[in-house]
């Protein structure tokens, strides 16, 4: 194994064993469109490119869609390029609806438990979410305050200072 550096960013990219350098993938592109059989570095080359996105689906000859995120091969250059790795995660969570497993079927105890789940991460986010506004709007008026008494703090200092120069000068 070595090392390969981009000519533009200078990011050194480990090179993978020769099985996977070998690998040949099928990309669904959002379109539909299906590219492949393409190597693993084809398809690491056009996320660099930016031809690849993110919201691509990676699979091996007969096997199942994963998105290419779900690849580490891939979500390395993508995170490098800039693409917002976890947004598109939920982003896709979102158009395919949440499942704990991709075998689910609509209507079973495993698929109200996976609702389950995903409500109850919903509300301890939400919680947490409300949590740190709550702290945050504390701070905000604890420094408002701070702010207030500083103002009228120096406010009397200039007052106080005033009236003792005129007792001194008159």
């Amino acid at each position: 194994m070595g090392t390969q550096t981009c000519p533009t960013c200078h990011h050194e990219f480990p090179l993978e064993p020769e099985c996977v350098q070998l690998l040949r993938l099928y990309v669904q592109r959002v379109d539909g469109e299906v590219d492949g059989p393409v190597d693993a570095d084809l398809i690491r080359e056009r996320c660099y490119l930016g031809v690849y996105k993110g919201r691509e689906h990676v699979r091996i000859r007969d096997g199942l869609w994963v998105p290419i995120t779900g690849w580490p091969l891939f979500e390395e250059v993508l995170r490098l390029v800039g693409v917002d790795v976890e947004a598109i995660v939920h982003l896709v969570s979102a158009e395919r609806g949440w499942q704990k497993k991709a075998v689910l079927v609509p209507g079973t105890a495993e698929t109200a438990k996976a609702r389950h789940l995903a409500a109850a991460r919903t509300s301890d986010q939400q919680e947490k979410h409300d949590k740190a506004v709550q702290r945050i709007q504390r701070e905000e008026s604890e420094g408002e305050r701070k702010t207030f008494v500083w103002f009228i703090g120096g406010a009397l200092l200039i007052a106080a200072c005033a009236i003792i120069w005129m007792v001194v000068t008159l």
